[in-house]
């Protein structure tokens, strides 16, 4: 699974080979009760990879 960050409202994913940050997009996967998650699939360095994004809630958003 490839590393993951988000900046500046991009979702950023690390290639396990070359190590470059490159945006990424996501698709929504699950939420459990303190968090949402989603998930990127991409290629770099002709490897296809995933990386795991989550974000907390906001207290609005727990019931």
């Amino acid at each position: 699974m490839a590393e993951s960050k988000t900046a500046e409202g991009k979702y950023l994913a690390c290639c396990e080979v070359c190590g470059r940050w490159r945006e990424v997009p996501c698709t929504p996967q699950w939420a459990d009760r303190f968090f949402f998650y989603w998930q990127a699939e991409f290629t770099c360095c002709g490897r296809r990879q995933a990386a795991l994004f989550a974000a907390e809630k906001e207290d609005d958003d727990i019931h």
